[in-house]
């Protein structure tokens, strides 16, 4: 079959052929792929400007039980309102497996010897964790939420306690909706 022009085609003489390499299933797959890719990106930047907008005093984590409030506390003796770092970000594919909130963990009495201890510093409830299923749930899905491992509770609170006072701690949410 030959190429002919569109003028051609138009006419209804003759139907043009496609000599691509690449054929159009490929090729819409690949721009799928890339509008996927461009909704990650953008989630990720969002986050990370959420992350980096932290107001300039330390960020303490209070009622840790149920409600994972975080409290905003100057330096100084004077204290601020209540501060959140929150992300509503809106995602086209609901493929998160995470859990939208985790509750703090309880805190054995005595741990295995090969049990670590965890500093959630960005994540969905910050603080210092004794199970990884519990950080893993915590920071699942954040952008910059890497937990640092300790091998005691210790060396774990004091990472935890820099980080507050670097300001480096956020709580972080994300919503997902459906299309």
């Amino acid at each position: 079959m030959t190429k002919t022009s569109p003028q051609e085609h138009i006419s209804g003489h003759e139907r043009p052929t496609c000599s691509c390499s690449i054929s159009h299933q490929s090729l819409a797959l690949v721009v799928a792929s890339l509008n996927s890719a461009q909704i990650l990106l953008k989630t990720a930047q969002a986050a990370l400007q959420c992350v980096s907008e932290i107001p300039p005093h330390v960020i303490v984590a209070t009622n840790l039980g149920s409600g994972a409030s975080m409290q905003a506390a100057s330096a100084g003796p004077e204290h601020a309102m209540a501060q959140r770092c929150e992300s509503a970000i809106s995602l086209s594919d609901s493929g998160s497996d995470c859990p939208a909130t985790s509750t703090w963990p309880p805190t054995p009495l005595s741990l295995p010897a090969d049990e670590r201890w965890y500093t959630v510093t960005v994540g969905r409830n910050p603080g210092v964790f004794c199970s990884s299923a519990e950080v893993t749930d915590n920071v699942c899905g954040i952008p910059g939420g890497n937990p640092a491992r300790y091998h005691t509770e210790a060396e774990a609170r004091a990472a935890f306690d820099a980080a507050l006072a670097a300001r480096l701690v956020c709580q972080v949410t994300i919503t997902t909706t459906l299309p």
